[in-house]
């Protein structure tokens, strides 16, 4: 459109136009201070879904229905998106369809109000074990990507940290004194200081050293700040030539997570050092397996 005006964009492409709402709930987000992550993330999700609806000829938000985003989750199971996958879909659709029907006042019934959402399993999911991890660091060449690659596979399994947290740590927010790091912007925009060992503190040095320029810790070579795709890129790479299946960026996380569990740290600790407000969601980066349970169980008994 040859302009950014609401009034305009609506009289030329019809009140309701999705194209043109989902661009103003984007800027409505980014009003309200979301965290760049928060917005591409729904920027990415809601364009797979106006995708689909142009497949279907649909272009007005009053054309939506039930059934239309039905059709739309099971067309992403088949596509081979998981049960979170799908339901990571279904999220950003329904923060954007019930903020356009408060914008605009809509008296008529949401269609997303008739849509469960998918359902999650509850299965556990351990992230990467430690025998995994270690086949990717030994995948790891020498020089400055080889040190570099080596130096982040460490830093997420040692932190905890969220992927999109170890492309954004600047240089000068790396203490090697106090083995810290400072996030300055976590999730919801919330400063922390998360903390790592021996081990990593050693890769980093040893990574530092090969590294020349650029303002940010983990860089290409040009001094070049890496983004979310190169991170996942490193990781996939390594993962293929270690011969490991099903590895992704968070399940560094969930790893981390487990790790502090098993070690005896308070839930609000670690819920601190990933950055949430709560322990509750700790329950779902950490479901202990049966093996787990039983190893923690002891018997009053048995004194």
């Amino acid at each position: 459109m040859p302009t950014n005006n609401l009034i305009s964009q609506k009289i030329f492409l019809g009140e309701d136009y999705i194209l043109v709402w989902v661009e103003q709930f984007l800027k409505a987000k980014k009003a309200e201070n979301k965290a760049k992550g928060t917005i591409d993330y729904y920027r990415k999700r809601l364009k797979g879904f106006t995708d689909y609806l142009e497949t279907q000829e649909v272009k007005y938000i009053s054309q939506i229905n039930s059934n239309l985003i039905r059709d739309f989750l099971l067309l992403l199971g088949e596509r081979g998106h998981n049960e979170g996958g799908v339901h990571g879909f279904y999220r950003p659709i329904k923060v954007f369809l019930k903020w356009y029907w408060d914008e605009e006042e809509i008296e008529g019934r949401n269609p997303i109000d008739k849509v469960k959402a998918p359902r999650v399993p509850q299965e556990s999911i351990q992230g990467i074990s430690r025998e995994e991890f270690n086949s990717l660091l030994e995948e790891c060449k020498s020089g400055f990507y080889g040190e570099r690659n080596k130096a982040i596979l460490l830093t997420l399994y040692d932190t905890g940290i969220r992927a999109s947290e170890c492309c954004d740590i600047r240089l000068e927010n790396l203490n090697l004194v106090d083995n810290s790091i400072l996030i300055e912007q976590g999730k919801g925009r919330k400063p922390r200081y998360v903390f790592f060992g021996k081990a990593t503190k050693k890769q980093l040095r040893k990574y530092l050293k090969f590294r020349e320029t650029g303002n940010y810790l983990f860089t290409s070579k040009a001094g070049e700040r890496i983004d979310y795709e190169t991170l996942r890129a490193i990781v996939r790479r390594l993962a293929l030539k270690a011969g490991i299946e099903g590895i992704g960026l968070h399940d560094f996380r969930r790893a981390f997570c487990l790790n502090l569990l098993q070690a005896g740290v308070p839930e609000i600790t670690i819920a601190r050092l990933m950055g949430h407000t709560t322990t509750q969601l700790i329950g779902r980066y950490a479901r202990q397996t049966t093996t787990d349970l039983m190893n923690s169980y002891k018997s009053p008994l048995d004194d």
